[in-house]
């Protein structure tokens, strides 16, 4: 049973990833036209993020994938 929880918990935590990943990329889009200084360091911000949440995500599934909840 409490494998399963953790199972469970685990592809929540994979799913709210792949929300943020879509809301970084969003707002990164939002600010493609902005010339400005401070659109310019959101977009360089939101990069990073997603990819730090990217390499989060692909160790997450890894261990999905092993069944090492």
């Amino acid at each position: 049973m409490k494998r399963r929880i953790r199972k469970k918990k685990l592809k929540q935590e994979i799913a709210y990833i792949d929300f943020l990943i879509s809301r970084n990329k969003q707002k990164s889009k939002e600010h493609t036209k902005d010339i400005s200084l401070k659109s310019s360091a959101i977009r360089i911000a939101s990069a990073f993020c997603v990819l730090g949440l990217s390499f989060h995500k692909a160790i997450l599934v890894k261990q999905l994938k092993r069944g090492n909840y």
